[in-house]
């Protein structure tokens, strides 16, 4: 897609699509506190 004043509107959508996707994901994870605290506590 070329980058133009004209299509601004497509890489808009097209972007919006990616980082909507990319938020599915990310909320996905489970986040797991008693590990991080572990690796905390080892990695000090």
């Amino acid at each position: 897609m070329k980058k133009t004043i004209y299509s601004l509107d497509p890489w808009r959508q097209l972007l919006l699509a990616a980082n909507r996707r990319y938020l599915e994901f990310i909320s996905t994870i489970e986040e797991d506190k008693a590990g991080t605290d572990k690796l905390n506590k080892i990695s000090q």
